[in-house]
């Protein structure tokens, strides 16, 4: 069988068992706005940090929003590491469909079993379409049906990869069967 690569991010191999279908994260003139971004909210971050002790009448402000400000940091860090670091790995055999959407390596495999799939298709979303971050947990673009569950997958991925990806994993699908 063999690789191939279709508008950059999406690659799909072919194998006489299956399909392996790797997803790698968008990545752009914004990536290096988030990295900016995210050592500017560090910096604030640490300088927060060192007013915890003031007098107790301005120290209980500098508490909370340093509460909120590092939960807006672990975001913004969650999503840059996902786009220098993360990939989506889809992989399709005889026996089961199996998804892990990982960063350095690190994630969730998700398994699902062949014969309750159904309805491959393209998920379009019109309201989230347009988001200008591409965070994994927000826009995925292949689902399926397993049984009573629809499974979502796929990051940000165009019209052409997607339907690639499916093409792909309808081939398999049917050649399995």
């Amino acid at each position: 069988m063999g690789n191939e690569r279709n508008a950059g991010r999406v690659i799909v191999e072919r194998r006489a068992g299956g399909v392996r279908i790797a997803i790698l994260p968008p990545r752009s003139a914004g990536t290096l706005f988030l990295v900016a971004f995210v050592g500017f909210w560090l910096f604030m971050w640490m300088t927060a940090f060192t007013q915890i002790d003031l007098p107790a009448e301005t120290g209980g402000f500098w508490l909370v929003w340093l509460v909120g400000w590092s939960s807006g940091a672990i975001i913004a860090t969650s999503a840059l590491l996902w786009i220098l670091f993360g990939r989506e790995d889809i992989e399709l055999n005889s026996v089961r469909l199996t998804y892990r959407p990982s960063i350095l390596g690190l994630g969730v495999l998700r398994s699902y079993d062949v014969a309750t799939i159904s309805d491959l298709r393209r998920f379009d979303d019109p309201a989230k379409a347009q988001l200008p971050l591409p965070v994994p947990w927000i826009y995925k673009r292949i689902a399926f049906d397993s049984g009573p569950r629809t499974v979502r997958m796929a990051d940000n991925v165009s019209d052409a990869e997607a339907n690639n990806a499916i093409a792909a994993m309808k081939e398999a699908v049917k050649a399995l069967r």
